[in-house]
C-alpha cells in the first residue's frame, strides 16, 4: 500500500515538473514587447505591499511572495540554516493539506510551488495556467499564513535540508560557488551556506521555526507580485481576500551587515570525479541599487557574454582551450558577485588560468574598442530584457526589490543607464572591482 502511494506521488511530481517546463517554454515564446507591460503598486489594509505586472498575451500567471528574512537575521549558535529549513517545512504541508495533498492539488491546477533562499530574503513562488490562478494563489496564502509546522513537517524539512547539504558538498560547481562566497565574504553571515551546517540544523527545533515564522511572516515584512495577462482590479480583489488574515506589523530590526574589503586574493582547489577541469573566479561587487550596477553589467558582458566577448575569442576561437567560458554579474541587493566560469581539459588549466589573468589585467589598463562596447551593450541589454520577458522570473525580481525597499522601476532604468555608458566607464569599473579575486579550481581525479 505504501509503495503504491509513493508511486502515485512520484507520478504526480513528474507531471507537475513536465507541466512547469511546458509553461516556462510558453512564457518565453509569448514574451512581452515594449508597451505590453503595465505595473501597479499598492498596499493592502494590513500593510502587505503588492505589485501586479500585467503582461499582455502571457500564457501563464506567476506569483512570488518575498519575506525580508536574510542571512543577517540568522542570529545565535543554532540559527545557521534556519531560513532554509523553515522554507522546507512551510512547503511540506498546511493545516488543511499534507504534502501529498498539496502535490495533487497543484497538479490538478497545472501549477508548481517552489522557494528560494536568497542572501537578503526568502521567495515563495507559484506558477500556473490562468484558469488555475485562484487555486494557486489560495495555496500560496495557506503556506504563508496557515502552515502545519507540526513535528512531522519539521523532521521532513530537517531531512531535506541535510540532504541538500550533502549535495552542496559533493556537486563540483555548487561546492565551488560556496567556496568563493566563503572567501569573498569571510566573517559575515553571507559566507555561510544557505542550508546551514549539519551541527546547526540538527539542533534546530520546532519552537525555533515557530519563533522565526511568528516574527518575520508579517504583512509589513513581506511583498507579493503577480505577473501575467491578468485583470489588475480583479487580481487586487483576490489578493486582498487571500491575504487578509496575514498578521500586520513589522519584523524585529537587525543591524545592517558590513562587508569588509579583502586585501589579497585567495584560492581553493579540490578533486572531483569528472572529465573536465573547471575554474571559478569571483569578485565582490555592489548590488542592484548601487550607481555602479550598470557598469558591472556591461563589464560582465565584455568579459564573457557571447561570441564577441573576450573569453570566447581567446579561449574558444584563438586557442580552442575551453569547452565553456562565461561571466555573470549576479545581482544582489546590498552586494553582488561577478563570476567567471571556465571549463577545460585538465592539462590546459594552468594555461587558462594565466590567460585569464592577462585578460583581466588588460581591462585595467586599456579601454575597449567602439565595436566591443556596442556588442557588450547589446548583450547586456538583451539579458536584462529577457529577465523582464519571462513572467516567472519577473515576479520574483519585482517582489524581491519591493520587499527590500527598492522601487521596481530600478530594473527598467538599468537599460537606459547601460546605453549611456562609455568605454572609460568600463575601464574605471574594472580598476575598482576586479581586484582580490576568490578562485576555486576543480580538478578531475
Amino acid at each position: 500500500m505504501r509503495s503504491e502511494l509513493w508511486r502515485r506521488v512520484l507520478q504526480m511530481k513528474a507531471c507537475v515538473m513536465f507541466m512547469w517546463l511546458f509553461l516556462l517554454l510558453l512564457s518565453l515564446q509569448h514574451a512581452p514587447k515594449a508597451g505590453q507591460l503595465h505595473i501597479e503598486r499598492f498596499r493592502l489594509k494590513n500593510g502587505l505591499r503588492c505589485i501586479i505586472a500585467q503582461v499582455k498575451r502571457a500564457p501563464i500567471v506567476s506569483v512570488s511572495a518575498a519575506v525580508k528574512l536574510g542571512a543577517e537575521h540568522e542570529l545565535g549558535a543554532f540559527a545557521s540554516g534556519v531560513r532554509f529549513m523553515l522554507s522546507q517545512a512551510l512547503v511540506t504541508g498546511t493545516r488543511l493539506q499534507q504534502e501529498d495533498d498539496l502535490i495533487q492539488t497543484l497538479s490538478l491546477a497545472g501549477a508548481k510551488l517552489t522557494f528560494s533562499v536568497e542572501p537578503d530574503c526568502l521567495i515563495f513562488h507559484v506558477v500556473s495556467l490562468p484558469q488555475g490562478f485562484d487555486t494557486a494563489l489560495q495555496l500560496l496564502s495557506d503556506v504563508l499564513i496557515r502552515p502545519s509546522l507540526d513535528e512531522q513537517c519539521v523532521e521532513v524539512a530537517r531531512r531535506k535540508t541535510l540532504t541538500y547539504q550533502r549535495m552542496l558538498a559533493t556537486t563540483p560547481l555548487l561546492w565551488a560557488k560556496q567556496s568563493v562566497r566563503e572567501m569573498l565574504f569571510s566573517g559575515s553571515p553571507y559566507a555561510r551556506p544557505i542550508c546551514g551546517y549539519e551541527r546547526t540544523v540538527k539542533r534546530i527545533r520546532r519552537e525555533h521555526l515557530l519563533e522565526f515564522f511568528d516574527a518575520y511572516f508579517r504583512a509589513g515584512n513581506m511583498s507579493i507580485c503577480v505577473a501575467g495577462d491578468v485583470d489588475i482590479k480583479l487580481v487586487g480583489t483576490h489578493l486582498a481576500a487571500a491575504f487578509r488574515a496575514l498578521p500586520s506589523g513589522l519584523a524585529p530590526a537587525v543591524e545592517r551587515v558590513k562587508i569588509s574589503p579583502r586585501s589579497e586574493p585567495q584560492h581553493r582547489a579540490r578533486q572531483f570525479y569528472g572529465e573536465l577541469a573547471q575554474i571559478l573566479v569571483a569578485f565582490a561587487v555592489p548590488g542592484i541599487n548601487d550607481p555602479d550596477a550598470p557598469k558591472l553589467l556591461l563589464l560582465s558582458s565584455v568579459i564573457g557574454d557571447g561570441m564577441g566577448s573576450r573569453l570566447y575569442k581567446q579561449f574558444r576561437e584563438v586557442h580552442g582551450w575551453a569547452y565553456y567560458a562565461k561571466s555573470d554579474y549576479e545581482l544582489g541587493i546590498e552586494f553582488g558577485e561577478l563570476l567567471i566560469h571556465v571549463a577545460t581539459e585538465s592539462r590546459k588549466i594552468e594555461a587558462v588560468r594565466k590567460a585569464l589573468e592577462d585578460i583581466l589585467l588588460e581591462l585595467h589598463v586599456k579601454e575597449i574598442s567602439v565595436e566591443e562596447l556596442k556588442y557588450a551593450k547589446r548583450m547586456a541589454i538583451t539579458k536584462l530584457e529577457m529577465s523582464m520577458q519571462d513572467v516567472s522570473q519577473l515576479s520574483s525580481i519585482l517582489a524581491r526589490l519591493e520587499v527590500n525597499g527598492i522601487n521596481p522601476r530600478r530594473l527598467f532604468d538599468l537599460r537606459d543607464s547601460i546605453e549611456a555608458l562609455s568605454a572609460y566607464d568600463v575601464l574605471t569599473a574594472a580598476n575598482r572591482y576586479l581586484r582580490c579575486a576568490a578562485v576555486a579550481i576543480l580538478l578531475p581525479m
